[in-house]
């Protein structure tokens, strides 16, 4: 159950600081862990604006902070998902994002065009999840509009960091920002392969 998951976690990781996060007798978060949830969000949009203006140093110590705070998001999962679910994803999930990244880097094809559209239908999800959290619905059509969504961002990024890499080199925190891209890309298509295809406990 929700509430059974919730105790488990919280012995593994210290009732104190979960409490923070869940409420133990609903299994529901609070408002702290609503927090928790949409802070790497509004992070990376935060970033992406400012990542080629901050010092090498503070650009790492935000990825970090970003990795840290998906951590806390996605704690749940192995008390939801049997280990071999995990794993079979997880491999699956790395296949696929390696083949999308190898299209996305050798293509001759322009995706430029891609962008725009991709974004517009990943705010369009984001609205429509939101949607789902609020009113409780659960669709599996939409975890797979989301991971064709960041499959497509997954082959568009690479190929744009590539582009930008061949102008300016590595100047201008380049590398942080290729890989906070590609590592936003390959959690949630993890998280939304895991939601279609993963193995409850």
């Amino acid at each position: 159950s929700n509430v059974a998951a919730t105790e488990g976690l919280a012995q593994i990781i210290g009732e104190p600081f979960f409490r923070m996060l869940w409420d133990l007798e609903t299994g529901h978060m609070t408002m702290a862990g609503w927090a928790v949830m949409f802070a790497p969000f509004f992070l990376v949009m935060f970033v992406s604006r400012r990542m080629f203006s901050m010092s090498p140093t503070a650009a790492k110590a935000t990825f970090f902070a970003y990795a840290g705070l998906v951590g806390l998001e996605l704690a749940w999962i192995p008390l939801v998902f049997n280990l071999p679910s995990l794993f079979g994803t997880f491999l699956a999930t790395t296949i696929m994002y390696g083949g999308l990244a190898a299209f996305g880097y050798f293509t001759k094809k322009d995706l430029s065009a891609w962008g725009k559209f991709l974004f517009m239908a990943l705010l369009g999800l984001i609205g429509a999840l939101l949607m789902s959290i609020i009113f409780g619905f659960d669709s599996i059509l939409l975890s797979i509009a989301f991971v064709l969504v960041f499959a497509g961002l997954t082959a568009y990024k690479t190929q744009a960091i590539k582009q930008i890499y061949m102008v300016n080199g590595g100047a201008g925190n380049l590398a942080v920002f290729g890989a906070l891209t590609l590592y936003i890309t390959f959690v949630n298509m993890f998280v939304f392969l895991l939601h279609i295809f993963g193995g409850r406990r």
